[in-house]
């Protein structure tokens, strides 16, 4: 990791910097081109010389490999590789960085950011790739009636990544037969939900989880990722998704 420097925002700025064009003016009225031995840049040559220093640092770290993919992972609304790999991994590594019981977890369909994660070596940048923003991982106390809320969003929207724990039938928009750990949902009981800050704070329509109690893992959830591939690199495993059914269309 590169110290005193957020890797995100070098990577950002390497990106910016690495777009930049010269400028070429058309000297005459007569379409007569004259050219120019000094280009204009329209890069700031201060943050240039910032950014290159840490460049060569940036591409290494992000094309280091993390693990092998076993299938391509292909990101869906519903029961997708990419969805249940994702949500399932947020799931262990909440209850790996919070110690609770977490009942499951919950992924927004938005916060992927790539259509596949392809079968063979996966890299950090293509984590920071799938995943970009500068999202927490929360864990949220939620009322039954509360994961009514959250089911019947995600079935309006179509489907969401669910983890193992979670499972309902979809249909018009609306969730039945909702199971948690293979139980009926009782209005009377509370569960613990693991899900991205943005979505925990009201993000994504989802107005009625501001407020509920929550405990932050401070962790980007891409980082996660990355510690949860690492994990399964270190075991001898390639990485794979487990395929169950959560969501019934």
């Amino acid at each position: 990791m590169i110290k005193g420097f957020n890797i995100g925002l070098i990577l950002c700025l390497t990106l910016i910097l690495s777009g930049c064009k010269t400028v070429q003016h058309l000297a005459t009225a007569e379409n007569e081109n004259l050219r120019i031995d000094q280009m204009e840049s329209i890069c700031d040559h201060p943050l240039e010389v910032m950014v290159s220093e840490y460049r060569e640092e940036v591409d290494a770290e992000m094309n280091e490999v993390i693990g092998i993919n076993a299938n391509d992972l292909v990101k869906g609304k519903v029961n997708s590789s990419m969805g249940n790999f994702v949500a399932d991994l947020l799931l262990s590594e909440s209850i790996k960085h919070t110690g609770l019981d977490v009942d499951f977890a919950v992924q927004n369909y938005g916060g992927i950011r790539i259509n596949e994660l392809p079968k063979g070596e996966i890299t950090k940048g293509k984590i920071f790739e799938l995943m970009p923003f500068d999202n927490l991982l929360v864990v949220v106390e939620m009322s039954g009636k509360d994961v009514i809320n959250l089911c019947n969003r995600i079935a309006d929207y179509g489907g969401w990544p669910v983890s193992e724990g979670l499972t309902f039938k979809m249909g018009n928009g609306i969730a039945e037969d909702i199971m948690v750990r293979g139980k009926p949902l009782k209005d009377d009981m509370n569960y613990l939900v693991a899900l991205p800050d943005y979505v925990a704070n009201g993000g994504d329509t989802c107005p009625f989880m501001i407020g509920l109690p929550q405990t932050n893992t401070a962790m980007y959830i891409r980082y996660l990722l990355i510690f949860g591939i690492e994990e399964i690199t270190a075991n001898g495993q390639n990485v794979e998704h487990n395929p169950s059914i959560r969501i019934i269309k």
